[in-house]
């Protein structure tokens, strides 16, 4: 397995970290921080959030995915597709987005998932190696 050799920040790969086995949505990482870091201003505690989404973005570690929620079959999604990065800031800076995971409509929902070289991280970090 190829050494990634990535930098990532206490922050980041925490979250990676927690994106092991399910997705997280905005409001559930926003309420981990709060919790966790009860000494930050609001301010501060958002600023993080949206840093460490961006930089994971950037890195092509993490999607912000957006599942069409119009299915139905209960737990399944119609179409998934990622917010570009070009979008994410726009996307990110709206309070609406860090209190519901869904859209305002109702028929979109939103969370963070590892993309394929985030998966590949996680092997490494998790000392996992590939039998390919």
């Amino acid at each position: 397995m190829e050494d990634l050799s990535i930098n990532l920040s206490k922050d980041e790969k925490s979250l990676l970290v927690e994106l092991t086995d399910f997705g997280k949505s905005l409001p559930e990482l926003i309420s981990e921080i709060h919790s966790d870091s009860p000494a930050l201003s609001l301010v501060e505690k958002y600023t993080l959030a949206i840093n460490t989404v961006t930089s994971l973005v950037s890195k092509d570690l993490v999607l912000l995915c957006e599942l069409d929620c119009s299915s139905t079959k209960p737990y399944s999604a119609n179409t998934a597709n990622s917010i570009p990065l070009s979008e994410l800031s726009s996307f990110l800076n709206d309070p609406y987005n860090w209190s519901v995971s869904t859209s305002r409509d109702g028929k979109k929902s939103y969370e963070l998932a590892p993309t394929d070289l985030g998966e590949e991280l996680l092997d490494q970090i998790f000392g996992i190696s590939s039998s390919n």
